[in-house]
């Protein structure tokens, strides 16, 4: 009777050992895909691109109500104009300038705003531009070929795609970017770094270029310097 009860218990034991094992890797699956689910359908980001399985998607926004000014009508902009968090409004009309607004009492025409990551879209820009105009030939090129001080550095390799993508394998993740940035905020407070000898002290690559596409600072970087010794002109005179 004793060992009946022993041999009974043993299976229980054995029963419930097998569901909780069973649940925990059930679980474990369901996170992975749930974690998949979530980054690409509610916080709109393609893993996809992200993991470097595919094309970067481009975000399209469309205003659903929208309407559409008539002619010789007069509408008041001043709301937006004057908004607290717009720093300056311009408006430009056949190459000139017929309007500007600067709502801080210490900005005026001659500060210098930090675009922050506006700047990647205007290096991005330039690039394209340099494309269509000949001066690259393929965005799978490597930048080496066409910038001397990249070409003695860790970017050497890297297509020009990837460096596009943010791609290049340089960045483990952000935190490691900080104190090259801190260093290329410097160069523009006081001019004391040079972004290429910044870039030539990069000495690891985390990642094989392509694999995996992470938003960071030092890919732009090395673009604009592709950009200036490609033209002989800085991304802000493009």
């Amino acid at each position: 009777m004793l060992n009946y009860s022993y041999n009974q218990s043993m299976k229980l034991k054995t029963t419930l050992l097998v569901i909780l094992i069973s649940t925990i890797a059930i679980n474990t699956a369901y996170a992975k895909i749930a974690n998949k689910y979530y980054e690409r359908k509610l916080m709109d980001t393609d893993v996809d691109a992200m993991n470097g399985e595919g094309d970067t998607p481009v975000s399209e926004f469309i205003n659903h109500n929208r309407t559409d000014p008539k002619y010789g009508e007069r509408y008041d902009f001043k709301r937006f104009v004057d908004y607290e968090e717009n720093l300056t409004s311009v408006v430009m009309k056949d190459g000139k300038i017929i309007f500007e607004q600067y709502n801080k009492e210490d900005i005026d025409s001659h500060f210098h705003i930090n675009p922050m990551s506006m700047t990647k879209t205007l290096v991005g820009s330039a690039v394209g531009l340099a494309l269509c105009n000949g001066d690259i030939k393929s965005l799978d090129d490597t930048v080496g070929l066409y910038s001397k001080s990249l070409s003695n550095s860790v970017y050497n390799n890297v297509t020009i795609r990837n460096l596009l993508r943010m791609a290049s394998g340089v960045n483990k993740n952000r935190d490691n970017e900080k104190e090259y940035n801190r260093m290329i905020r410097n160069r523009r407070d006081s001019g004391l770094n040079d972004q290429v000898e910044i870039i030539q002290s990069i000495q690891d690559r985390h990642s094989e270029q392509g694999k995996v596409s992470i938003y960071h600072t030092l890919d732009v970087t090395a673009a604009s310097i592709l950009i200036s010794e490609l033209t002989g002109k800085s991304v802000s005179k493009k």
